[in-house]
């Protein structure tokens, strides 16, 4: 497994062997943390609460400004067809996002959960978002387009985990910057949801964190950290 620092606050496991697009797929998913990271923190400052602490609809408005700040074009919410011969069904849905970018048509799909700060064990919605995330691009996967100078399509899920920790109103986490531990939150994801081989984690800045906190029934809630986690498969042509 190798680690890169996108910054000082940004890290990348990733275990994606060389094929066909997959260099292209982790610059696509790197430079998506690193808008991810820039407009996070814009609305932090701003708003003073964490845009990554509610669901996937509220994640979305960070992932379209981070997609414009690199891809040559983007959309949200792609009709497809979603196919599955084992199970028996065909239906009509949706993927979340498709993206252009070096020549490589990109479609996500999202989930969003939440991991506690303080254990290390990954919780059901988490393990059950990931799976059905891995599910529902395999069904839609003959139906997706690419366009007429396209190499091809790569179909990412793309899971926000978001770290969160519960103190007492009127306490300071010990979870901010506490590189360490959300480290290690990182690394037990990434090796425990099944066929997953790239995770990106953002180490909250103190600054940030500390003031980006909300309250729920008498508790100050902080997210010190945000897991960006995905698939890199190979490229279809």
């Amino acid at each position: 497994m190798k680690t890169r620092f996108l910054n000082n606050n940004t890290r990348v496991l990733s275990e994606v062997v060389d094929g066909e697009g997959k260099r292209i797929a982790q610059d696509f998913l790197e430079r998506l943390t690193n808008g991810f990271v820039k407009h996070s923190t814009k609305y932090m400052k701003f708003v003073y609460e964490t845009p990554f602490a509610f669901g996937e609809r509220q994640v979305n408005s960070i992932l379209a400004p981070a997609l414009a700040g690199f891809a040559e074009a983007f959309l949200l919410e792609i009709p497809a067809n979603r196919k599955n011969l084992k199970q028996g069904y065909e239906s009509h849905g949706w993927v979340d996002i498709w993206a252009r970018y070096r020549k490589i048509d990109f479609y996500l799909e999202v989930k969003h959960s939440f991991a506690s700060y303080k254990s290390l064990s990954i919780n059901k919605d988490t393990h059950g978002k990931w799976e059905e995330a891995i599910v529902q691009i395999k069904d839609c996967s003959s139906s997706l387009m690419k366009m007429y100078d396209s190499n091809g399509i790569i179909i990412l899920p793309l899971h926000i985990i978001t770290i969160f920790d519960g103190v007492a109103e009127g306490e300071i986490s010990l979870s901010i910057e506490d590189g360490n531990e959300l480290s290690l939150i990182q690394k037990n994801h990434h090796h425990s949801l099944k066929n997953l081989n790239w995770s990106s984690l953002w180490t909250v800045p103190g600054s940030l964190a500390k003031n980006a906190y909300h309250i729920r029934e008498n508790k100050d809630i902080y997210y010190p950290g945000v897991i960006l986690a995905s698939n890199i498969s190979k490229l279809r042509v």
